[in-house]
């Protein structure tokens, strides 16, 4: 038996199904997925670092808009209703139980996602050390009272950008 005949008899027998041809048609599909899923739209990948673990698979299930984007009350349909639903219960899926009672009160999937991302921005490094940096600068005046220190302190511009 010559190596090409088989090769086609190893590749029909792991493939596991009589059809070799729709096998092939399904490994291709598979092959398109994983080709799909790596161009994905670079905002779709920005929701990763986070820390939504199941983010990706909420634009998989086309429940992305509900966490961009707040829909107009008057365009809220059942439909939209449930797939909001739907993505607040990924998104809680995905977080730790620290951040799962920060999203607790959280009746829509952008109120929870901009609840984390307010979180997450805030405590990256750069966020740290600009704190820390503005702190380290802001002076108390003479005589000033420390509800006001600390009033001027928040109402300070930020230097993140």
């Amino acid at each position: 038996m010559c190596r090409a005949n088989q090769h086609k008899r190893t590749t029909r027998r792991t493939l596991g199904t009589r059809n070799a041809v729709q096998d092939q048609e399904r490994l291709a599909r598979n092959d398109q997925d994983d080709d799909q899923a790596r161009r994905r739209p670079l905002w779709e990948w920005e929701l990763l670092p986070l820390g939504v673990q199941h983010a990706h698979e909420a634009a998989r299930k086309g429940l992305l808009e509900h966490v961009q984007e707040a829909q107009v009350e008057s365009e809220i349909t059942e439909a939209c209703l449930v797939n909001d639903a739907k993505a607040l219960g990924i998104i809680a899926q995905g977080v730790e139980p620290q951040q799962q009672t920060k999203i607790r009160s959280a009746t829509r999937a952008i109120e929870a996602w901009g609840t984390l991302r307010e979180f997450y921005n805030r405590t990256t490094l750069h966020n740290h050390v600009t704190m820390t940096r503005r702190l380290h600068e802001f002076k108390m005046d003479n005589g000033a009272s420390m509800a006001k220190h600390l009033d001027a302190f928040d109402a300070r511009p930020s230097d993140d950008g």
